[in-house]
């Protein structure tokens, strides 16, 4: 069993804020800048009916609906 590293990009710990290139054998030349991670936020909350938007996804037979209304 073999306990190898697999090529990648890791931390450069030489250069905080940089991230530098394992050729499975040995490292390379090859740097870039550490990539940003964006924050991570929980899963998405439940959209709220909204007044005026049909009441319902369209699956179940909501959408727009449109009332005239006649004055005599």
């Amino acid at each position: 069993m073999s306990n190898a590293t697999p090529p990648g990009r890791y931390p450069d710990a030489a250069i905080p804020g940089t991230e530098r290139w394992w050729d499975g054998t040995a490292w390379t030349a090859h740097t870039r800048p550490t990539a940003a991670v964006p924050p991570r936020f929980g899963p998405p909350e439940p959209v709220a009916d909204v007044p005026g938007n049909g009441g319902g996804s369209g699956a179940t037979g909501g959408g727009t609906r449109i009332v005239a209304l006649a004055v005599a």
